[in-house]
């Protein structure tokens, strides 16, 4: 009661203080109801400014980001001998020829200082992925593997299905200097120094359980492991052996190798680890540039290399010099393209690359031969005769500012030439895929 009459003495019913009390609420709550949406719109830009953000960053590092080099294919190179314990010459402290044998699986040349040796020094169960690693460069005695032209020395590829012998030089080694006769002269090897690369390292343990990898230009010792042998045990249980005659002894003695083989079903994709039979690897007479009968694929007989060095043939688009024998010659016309089709001045081609070459002016046609090989081209014509045998081709030979043009790549490869091209250089590279001299006999 007194409520009410203090309302009335006020002026106000009650229930017009409730119609004014409703009115400010409503007033509040437009306000209220306004400011907020309006936060509400600036945090959803702001959101949303986020998000571009981070779109923008994403698509950044996506095309900034240098792409991954894929992995390579298991089994091109094989590890298949090692000197780890040398012989000494003339009583001469150190062991100044160790090496590691490798083969070229593949039907191409390798560039092999693009490659690096992994010695694992740490005894695991998966020692190739999770043990201590080594990383060691192939290189050239210099410790340089470019040329005076600028380019990688041709014996730094290994040609396929070949043997490249990689002598290891410790720091005490550097000083006596031993030449590639010497070696010959322990051996009894024919090697000349195109046979051979370097690597130098502080020396691989005698009478431990170790392992080593040929690992390509990627370096990941997964992805990029062509092979894996190990030495002296084949379990983390066996870490030490003894490197003279009696009980546990080890893989070698001192001057003897250890021959690794292919295995008959093909390399396990995880370990990627070549063979050690028992009796045919163990204490065996080093034998470099030498295989064994059945030691990779498609060798039934024992094979001696005796490699050629490949002088490459360089060329550039757009550049009338290329670069061979380590001198500089001039061409008629630069390579142009064609299409997709590199298109080079036939008779410069076949002429650097030994082939003998013809030109009839009445049928248009173009002659080159070479070890044998045979090849017919005629102007205009997407036709092609190798060695008798009808090919097509996608760009025909044709006259380009008075010069008469080949496909080089066709060319290049019907005259057993492994042909390469660098798209961020525009430089083409042609390596002759030598036939090697094979010999066989026993070890």
């Amino acid at each position: 009661m007194q409520h009410d009459i203090a309302v009335v003495r006020s002026g106000f019913s009650f229930l017009e203080l409730v119609k004014r009390l409703f009115s400010q609420w409503e007033s509040i709550i437009q306000i209220s109801w306004e400011v907020n949406f309006l936060v509400y719109i600036r945090r959803q830009i702001s959101n949303i400014n986020v998000i571009l953000f981070g779109l923008l960053v994403f698509v950044g590092l996506f095309v900034a980001a240098p792409s991954v080099k894929a992995a390579v294919t298991t089994g091109d190179l094989l590890i298949t001998e090692m000197v780890i314990r040398s012989a000494d010459d003339k009583g001469e402290n150190g062991e100044l020829y160790r090496y590691i044998e490798l083969y070229n699986n593949t039907d191409k040349p390798i560039d092999l200082s693009k490659q690096k040796i992994y010695y694992y020094y740490e005894v695991k169960d998966k020692p190739w992925s999770n043990s201590k690693i080594d990383k060691v460069d192939i290189t050239d005695r210099d410790q340089n593997v470019m040329g005076l032209d600028g380019q990688v020395k041709p014996k730094m590829f290994i040609q396929p299905h070949s043997t490249k012998i990689v002598w290891i030089y410790v720091p005490k080694d550097e000083s006596v200097n031993k030449v590639v006769s010497e070696l010959n002269t322990l051996y009894d090897s024919q090697l000349t120094d195109d046979d051979v690369v370097y690597a130098f390292h502080k020396g691989f343990s005698y009478v431990s359980q170790r392992y080593i990898a040929i690992v390509g230009p990627g370096g990941d010792k997964d992805k990029d492991r062509y092979s894996f042998v190990r030495y002296n045990g084949d379990n983390r249980d066996v870490k030490n052996c003894s490197d003279v005659e009696g009980t546990n002894m080890c893989d070698f003695y001192k001057g003897q190798s250890v021959i690794y083989y292919y295995p008959d079903n093909g390399l396990n994709p995880e370990s990627r680890e070549m063979e050690r039979r028992d009796p045919e690897s163990f204490n065996r007479r080093p034998t470099p540039g030498k295989l064994r009968s059945g030691q990779v694929p498609g060798q039934p007989e024992a094979v001696t290399f005796r490699n050629e060095v490949s002088e490459p043939l360089i060329l550039q688009l757009g550049i009338r010099t290329a670069h061979f024998k380590g001198k500089e010659q001039k061409l008629e016309v630069a390579p142009v393209l064609d299409g997709n089709t590199t298109m080079v001045p036939f008779r410069f081609i076949g002429e650097a690359l030994g082939a003998t070459v013809g030109w009839d002016q009445a049928k248009q046609k173009v002659t080159l031969a070479l070890n044998n090989k045979s090849v017919i081209l005629f102007i205009n014509n997407e036709e092609a005769d190798v060695d008798g045998k009808k090919i097509s081709l996608e760009n025909a030979p044709k006259i380009i500012d008075g010069n008469t043009m080949v496909p080089l790549r066709f060319v290049g490869e019907s005259l057993n030439q492994y042909v390469m091209y660098e798209a961020a250089t525009k430089r083409i590279t042609l390596v002759p895929l030598k036939k090697l001299a094979p010999s066989t006999g026993s070890d």
